[in-house]
């Protein structure tokens, strides 16, 4: 799908040009980060678009 929650700086200054907008630079949590951070407690927010995320990831021994 081309989502990453990781942008190049010139994908984000391209998007900012285009629509007028100052995108947010703090980058976000790949799969596993997400797990450790939830961990850490340090998640407000998580949207999911569908299937069980935490079964999903490689180590489902951890849970």
């Amino acid at each position: 799908m081309g989502i990453w929650e990781k942008p190049k700086e010139w994908l984000l200054q391209a998007l900012d040009a285009e629509f007028g907008i100052s995108s947010p630079r703090h980058h976000g949590y790949d799969a596993v980060e997400s797990m450790e951070a939830f961990e850490r407690d340090e998640v407000d927010v998580f949207v999911s678009t569908g299937g069980n995320f935490s079964l999903a990831c490689s180590d489902t021994g951890a849970l």
